[in-house]
């Protein structure tokens, strides 16, 4: 008020770009030759045009400040926030840990029950329970779709593995436990050997031997690049010690089981490069008299044979085709779903296929692993895959003419006991009554 000169956003004054004068022409525009007289009020204009600049740079500046203050905090807030849930995740997973091993509140106090299925240990039950409730998240080797993986060293330096498998209820416990009591009589060179069960409060822990030199998929897919690939040789130990182990469950075990989830990361090797097939204990034991068929659809992708994903029915033909999956990833080095052939819309088994088809049986092949080794011998073991992943569950063979197969074809050092070892389970079963020993 009685500023009549003041211009800008504050008062909805427009400023001129000069000041105004009391004597413009017609026009409104000063002749070239006269000088505008500058009244007080038009100095007073004038001057608040430079005012109202330097307003508006210093709220400019000052807004600002506040815009990167305030996203400052912000991005702190988020890292804070970030940085509680990363350690509330952390804890929770390492109480997981101890509650899936030792319980919590009042089932802490029921203690754990020990069963072994064999008496060669040379320590009592007190020693390994106390040993297995001492286990934590640093005890950890490995973890799966069935449970957590631990490694149990004894005061000796003896050491086991632990799988920790979740309690799914008191009903099926008695279940549980004679399932695990009909695998812990069955003892092959080629499946991991189940000593025995701990029942701890919170979990059912199962106890095998260690095997220390980790698993197929590890020495096939993550070698460091100074690491030596495995060799021909190796590979074919590796397909026909699986071989057996798998035609061992189909064929001598009573009742006979189908493992349902066969693939690299389930063969494990020992200091010998010798393959001991996992987890064979967590497929569904089917009688005798069943139908061999199952509704619980479990496996990875990639190795599951058509008609099972298609249906969720599983049957020993669907672990041939798992196995023949296996030995193409063997012969190739590559994994089943390899990025290179998912790029062009074909996984290990379509890839090999059209190879076939197309008579570049030999593209499948590894090079760097088949020197030396006959053509002849390559591509007979490429057809026992090729047999293997037939889409027709008929047309399958079965794990013992695999077996048969491999052994007949084997440039492998090691001595074979196939003449003797698959005779006919039921006669051994009958004569000594070691059958599945």
């Amino acid at each position: 008020m009685e500023n009549p000169g003041l211009c800008g956003l504050q008062v909805n004054v427009p400023c001129q770009s000069f000041p105004p004068t009391n004597q413009p022409n017609g026009s409104g525009v000063f002749p070239p030759e006269s000088t505008p007289s500058q009244t007080p009020a038009a100095v007073a204009g004038w001057n608040a045009v430079e005012g109202g600049s330097s307003l508006r740079k210093s709220a400019s500046y000052s807004n600002g400040l506040l815009i990167s203050a305030m996203s400052t905090v912000a991005v702190s807030l988020l890292v804070a926030v970030i940085c509680c849930i990363g350690w509330i995740v952390y804890k929770k997973r390492c109480n997981n840990y101890n509650q899936v091993l030792h319980g919590n509140g009042s089932e802490a106090n029921v203690g754990s029950m020990l069963v072994m299925f064999h008496g060669d240990l040379p320590y009592t039950s007190t020693e390994i329970v106390k040993r297995i409730e001492n286990l934590d998240d640093t005890d950890i080797i490995g973890s799966g779709g069935f449970g957590t993986v631990y490694r149990l060293v004894m005061d000796d330096g003896c050491m086991f593995a632990v799988k920790a498998i979740g309690k799914q209820g008191t009903g099926s416990e008695r279940l549980f436990a004679r399932e695990l009591g009909i695998l812990g009589s069955f003892k092959h060179r080629n499946l991991v050997n189940l000593r025995g069960y701990c029942n701890a409060p919170a979990a059912n822990l199962l106890i095998y031997d260690y095997v220390p030199n980790g698993s197929l998929e590890q020495h096939l897919h993550e070698l460091e690049a100074h690491q030596e690939k495995l060799s021909w040789t190796a590979r074919m130990r590796i397909a026909q010690g699986s071989a057996r182990g798998l035609a061992y469950l189909h064929h001598d075990c009573c009742p006979r089981i189908i493992h349902r989830d066969i693939k690299s990361s389930n063969i494990l090797l020992d200091d010998c490069m010798e393959p001991h097939v996992a987890d064979f204990g967590l497929a569904k034991l089917l009688e005798d008299n069943d139908s061999h068929v199952t509704t619980i659809v479990a496996g990875t992708f990639g190795y599951l044979a058509p008609e099972y994903m298609q249906s969720g029915r599983a049957t020993e033909k669907g672990d041939v085709y798992s196995y023949g999956v296996l030995l193409l990833e063997l012969l190739s080095g590559k994994r089943p779903t390899d990025p290179f052939l998912l790029k062009k819309g074909l996984n290990l088994v379509g890839w090999a296929t059209s190879c076939i088809r197309e008579n570049r049986q030999l593209d499948i092949v590894d090079a760097k692993c088949v020197e030396g080794v006959s053509q002849e011998h390559v591509e007979s073991v490429l057809k026992i895959a090729a047999r293997c992943i037939n889409p027709e569950p008929d047309e399958r063979p079965t794990m013992q003419w695999v077996v048969q197969m491999l052994e007949s074809n084997t440039v492998s050092p090691c001595n074979s006991d196939l003449s003797t070892f698959y005779n006919s389970p039921m006669s051994d079963h009958a004569n000594n009554n070691t059958h599945g020993r």
